[in-house]
């Protein structure tokens, strides 16, 4: 009786035609193993950096809304999928509710995109300066402006940090010289003026308009 071909007995090709030796199989075993550890160690990486981005208040609401609609994705099953229940997913596009870690990571594989990709600082385009403008028929809206921001108040209350999200100092209000833009980052703006402008309680960039809490933020137990 002929032994049984196993895995480890048949043979191994290289180029078109040519069987591998046992070394130059071997070779090429060990340089698998250590780019799979390789790319183990760098998923590694990538996630706590991503954790630290994420913590910092970092996620970007126009990006989880970019991910849904490039899947079509949207209604319950998504606040389903990411172990939460409606309107969390309405909420985090609006920067009103900022996803936990768990929720985070859920989302992530919900629409395959890597957790990089919601932490990118890059700005969107303007929706009047890409073409987009043309396609629009008499009488439709343009698209609302996206979200660039969480209000910090949500960053703290799923973090548990209370910090101030751009200088990340251990504090329970928005510092003073803190207070640039978190839309189009303009820095160190007159705190005092952006405060007269956005109104009581707020603040307001000259350039953008963007408006955000420039007070006492409420800080979770």
């Amino acid at each position: 009786m002929e032994p049984a071909v196993t895995v480890e007995s048949r043979p191994r090709w290289g180029k078109a035609g040519v069987r591998l030796t046992e070394q130059e199989a071997a070779t090429i075993d060990f340089r698998n193993a250590c780019r799979a550890t390789e790319a183990a160690e760098r998923a590694e990486r990538d996630k706590d950096a991503a954790y630290g981005s994420w913590k910092a208040g970092r996620l970007r609401p126009y990006l989880i809304t970019y991910a849904l609609d490039r899947h079509g994705l949207y209604g319950p099953r998504v606040d389903v999928a990411c172990g939460t229940e409606e309107p969390a997913a309405d909420e985090w596009e609006a920067g009103v509710r900022y996803p936990t870690w768990p929720e985070f990571k859920a989302l992530a594989a919900l629409t395959l995109y890597p957790l990089g990709h919601f932490l990118r600082d890059a700005n969107p385009i303007p929706f009047e300066s890409t073409s987009m403008r043309f396609h629009l028929k008499p009488g439709m809206k343009p698209p609302p402006e996206p979200i660039l921001c969480f209000e910090p108040e949500a960053i703290w209350a799923a973090t548990r940090t209370p910090r101030c999200p751009w200088c990340c100092r251990g504090v329970q209000t928005v510092m003073p010289e803190c207070l640039f833009c978190p839309h189009c980052g303009a820095a160190q703006m007159d705190g005092e003026a952006v405060r007269t402008v956005g109104g009581e309680g707020f603040a307001q960039c000259p350039d953008c308009g963007g408006r955000w809490p420039a007070e006492t933020a409420a800080v979770p137990a």
